[in-house]
């Protein structure tokens, strides 16, 4: 396979009209591939949680221990894990997409990430964990429509790919009630962007250009959660109150760029190009959160905010495209029924409900793309210490105005958590 810069001189239209529209983009006449065309910029549409209990609660849970799954937002929340915990989850998407001329739903399902932890010391709060979790997720398809030059054509714009977080880390509570972890994350993926060029007549021949961007790197969270708060304030043993922080600092992962380039004739004698493009770093940001909880024996309601500092970052921008420093607000509720007369709190049922506002990390032709949704679900036990939880929420992002889309977007989470007690003796009689 030859390795050149560009296209080859005798493909000179082609190539200016392929970058002619990498630099001016399209007026999408459809948009989808199973997620919405917000998702080519920047690193696509970012995860906030794998897990479907904390999905539940509108993605609430800096202060909160779940009943069944691994808190994927502050690592502090294993201190309390006094079982092996495992969770895999799976999620469904739906775009319901408007740009104010044409509309489409297109819709997929994912894995959406597998975790466990290990209590060491459930006493001292000493509990090591690790996993695989989503980080963004992008898949867009884009028709447009276009005449240049006299010449009528159709360019086609696609994107797949995404970023995952392998994770391991560990918690401990060097005081009563107060528990720390530490969370340290690979971070690995491949985006991959393509355009194809289809003329209206077989008198000129199309092309197209695949790049890949292949993410590595590396970052970290620390979490803090101090859940006798409510002792402060004289509250019964059987009521909490806790608070939640966690920071993760400022990484810069390396994306190495391949192109490939490829040609609609004989391909005996125009094979594909190929053009590798070396390594880069890029930037991504701090971010602080913090959250509240409440929790009753029959009920729990929590808080939390979050900031990011996207505004420093050019990944996967345009002109009329940047990205900007977001922040997140969310809260839910979570209800607690009991399925025997004296459960342990694994073997309750629960109910939850949540709302989110995302001030949104893009920002199109001077439009900031903000998403706003509402969401419910419900965790039970099955089997011992194993449960089931399922989890809808329902959002909206974005406007068709000035040219951009309006998304509904309908999202199920589904999840299968496991605890079990390991290496127990057993009383012989």
């Amino acid at each position: 396979m030859a390795v050149h810069p560009a296209y080859p001189p005798h493909r000179p239209l082609l190539s200016v009209l392929i970058l002619l529209g990498l630099l001016t983009g399209a007026s999408p006449a459809l948009a989808g591939g199973g997620a919405s065309a917000y998702s080519r910029f920047g690193i696509g549409d970012l995860s906030h949680t794998a897990s479907t209990e904390l999905f539940g609660l509108g993605g609430t849970g800096l202060a909160v221990m779940p009943l069944g799954s691994v808190n994927d937002l502050n690592p502090a929340a294993w201190a309390g894990i006094g079982q092996i915990r495992f969770s895999a989850a799976a999620r469904y998407e739906g775009f319901s997409t408007d740009d104010g001329s044409s509309s489409v739903y297109l819709a997929a399902t994912r894995f959406d990430g597998v975790s466990f932890a290990v209590p060491i010391s459930p006493s001292k709060g000493i509990t090591v964990a690790a996993g695989i979790i989503p980080y963004s997720r992008m898949n867009y398809t884009i028709v447009a429509p276009e005449t240049r030059a006299g010449l009528d054509y159709v360019m086609t714009y696609r994107g797949e790919g995404g970023i995952s977080r392998a994770f391991t880390g560990f918690s401990v509570s060097p005081a009563p009630g107060l528990h720390a972890g530490l969370r340290l994350e690979y971070v690995f993926g491949v985006l991959r962007y393509s355009m194809e060029q289809e003329f209206a007549t077989s008198t000129y021949a199309g092309g197209g250009l695949t790049r890949s961007e292949s993410i590595r790197g590396f970052g970290s969270t620390v979490g803090l959660l101090y859940e006798d708060l409510g002792a402060l304030f004289g509250m019964p043993d059987d009521r909490g109150l806790s608070v939640g922080l966690t920071f993760s600092p400022t990484t810069y992962p390396t994306a190495e760029t391949e192109r490939i380039y490829e040609y609609d004739a004989d391909p005996a004698s125009t094979p594909p190009d190929t053009s590798l493009g070396g390594e880069t770093t890029f930037r991504l940001p701090v971010s602080f959160t913090g959250g509240l909880s409440y929790r009753s024996p029959d009920f729990l309601v929590a808080a939390d905010a979050g900031y990011q500092e996207w505004g420093g970052t050019t990944f996967g921008t345009s002109a009329d495209v940047r990205l900007r420093n977001s922040v997140r607000v969310s809260a839910g509720v979570e209800f607690f029924r009991n399925i025997d007369p004296n459960p342990a709190s694994s073997r309750k049922t629960s109910y939850m409900f949540g709302i989110y506002h995302e001030g949104g990390y893009l920002e199109a032709r001077n439009t900031a793309i903000r998403e706003t949704g509402i969401s419910a679900g419900i965790s039970f036990p099955i089997l011992r210490e194993t449960r089931i939880a399922l989890s809808a929420a329902f959002s909206m992002r974005g406007s068709s105005d000035n040219g951009l889309q309006d998304d509904r977007i309908f999202r199920v989470s589904a999840s299968l958590d496991i605890s079990a007690l390991w290496f127990q003796r057993t009383v012989e009689e």
